[in-house]
């Protein structure tokens, strides 16, 4: 018989590479010791630590805490010259976004890494970060000026905004992912209690020109 060419044995190669992956991602010989293609090393399981495992309930994604994003994050500073009620506008912002990037930093270090429906009393703790993020904006309108300061002013609050609210949809987009939607939805019904327990009331805006 003509020894088989290069081609077949490739081939070989790579069903018997499939062959060991599959046995082992499935866990079809748990007592046999693994095929002599497999690759790494091969740690032994007991029977009753494997089941105990396939019984409980997984640990939910992690995130490591700590600022995000703040590479870019636009300037905080006072521009020079400007004026007294200008300076005051741009103060406001700067402590307003410290503030809310604070809360981001918090929700991600402190979000359970349990179900919402294992320990919602810790996920009530991340719906009060989220609530604490919309009040922060409660009283923020400043009403728009003709003057190079006031443009100064709408500029560096656009960049800002554009900057924190595409931070928040990463932050919500992460927890939606942790917690699935059915947990995403709970933890919006906490952050509606929330509302209703921290009542605020609406307001109207005499503006003038600045």
């Amino acid at each position: 018989m003509s020894p088989p060419d290069d081609r077949a044995v490739i081939l070989k190669r790579r069903a018997l590479l499939l062959g060991s992956t599959l046995a082992a991602l499935g866990s079809c010989q748990k007592a046999s010791p693994p095929p002599e293609t497999a690759s790494g090393p091969v740690i032994a399981v007991p029977e009753s630590e494997a089941e105990d495992a396939g019984t409980a309930e997984p640990a939910l994604a992690s995130r490591d805490g700590g600022p995000r994003l703040r590479g870019n994050m636009p300037s905080l500073e006072v521009p020079a010259g400007v004026s007294d009620a200008a300076r005051s506008q741009f103060e406001a912002l700067a402590q307003r976004m410290t503030r809310v990037h604070g809360v981001l930093d918090e929700i991600e270090r402190v979000a359970p890494k349990c179900n919402i429906s294992a320990c919602e009393d810790q996920w009530l703790v991340v719906a009060k970060k989220l609530f604490e993020l919309e009040d922060a904006f409660q009283f923020s309108y400043v009403c728009p000026g003709s003057s190079p300061n006031a443009k100064a002013y709408e500029e560096r609050q656009r960049e800002h905004m554009e900057f924190y609210l595409a931070r928040r949809k990463g932050v919500e987009s992460w927890l939606t992912g942790t917690l699935g939607e059915p947990g995403w939805t709970r933890l919006q019904e906490l952050v509606e209690k929330e509302r209703f327990a921290n009542p605020r009331p609406c307001l109207s805006y005499a503006c003038s020109d600045w």
